[in-house]
């Protein structure tokens, strides 16, 4: 491990959902809480995993470039400066000493998805999931592509509000976000458990681990009073979530 991943690594271990995270063996992870949960830091710690790699390429996005999105690049030159990050305002793309990068995009609609069509990245990160569309995120996940010899683990992850007010996000993580006064005949989940599924023509099903062609999901809740250092910063009083 580079002494840069290792200083990212101390300043997460501060933070113990974001930890949860960032090191969640899951491919598709989602991260939720409210404001000051510190959701748009955990994307922003977890594309920088594996930057010593020269290979890696890891994506941002959410779906408008707003305020958030703003504020999610401000914090970005806070985060990759301290390991050596070079910013190209243009392209809004960090690129790390090893020759590793991460790019910021936007994604408004399905055909802006397909822009990304002929990339790899081993990591892609959503920032505010619930305003996404289902293809949307269908289409990115398939994007999650070796193109290196090392092999890197492919990563999906994504935020949203620990109530999301969007149909196929709730359904998508609904074994961690059914409320326990709730009558639900499936599966529960807790926080940070994975759970194993295959695509069928009708959705998805639930599997046993080690299932050929399984995908591995989990959701990891959040809130302010859990991320001290976050709070010491002000970071649950900046208005941005």
């Amino acid at each position: 491990m580079s002494p840069a991943t290792n200083l990212l690594d101390l300043l997460a271990k501060s933070l113990p959902p974001q930890e949860a995270f960032i090191e969640s063996t899951a491919i598709e992870a989602g991260f939720c809480g409210g404001k000051g949960a510190g959701k748009t830091w955990a994307l922003l710690w977890g594309a920088a995993k594996h930057i010593e790699h020269s290979r890696y390429c890891a994506l941002l996005l959410r779906r408008h470039y707003d305020a958030a999105q703003a504020f999610a690049v401000e914090m970005s030159h806070t985060l990759y400066a301290l390991v050596g990050g070079t910013y190209d305002q243009t392209r809004l793309r960090w690129t790390f000493p090893s020759g590793a990068s991460i790019e910021f995009g936007i994604s408004e609609d399905l055909e802006d998805a397909f822009r990304y069509g002929g990339s790899h990245f081993q990591y892609i990160g959503i920032d505010g999931l619930d305003t996404f569309e289902k293809p949307q995120y269908d289409f990115l996940v398939s994007r999650l592509r070796n193109c290196t010899t090392a092999r890197l683990p492919l990563r999906m992850r994504s935020t949203f509000p620990d109530d999301p007010d969007c149909e196929w996000v709730y359904s998508h993580f609904a074994p961690w976000l059914v409320p326990d006064e709730k009558v639900w005949d499936e599966f529960r989940a807790g926080s940070g458990e994975i759970v194993h599924y295959v695509r069928e023509k009708t959705g998805t099903r639930r599997v046993p681990n080690g299932t050929s062609g399984a995908i591995s999901r989990t959701l990891i809740k959040s809130e302010s009073y859990m991320n001290q250092l976050l709070v010491d910063l002000g970071y649950d009083r900046s208005g941005i979530s």
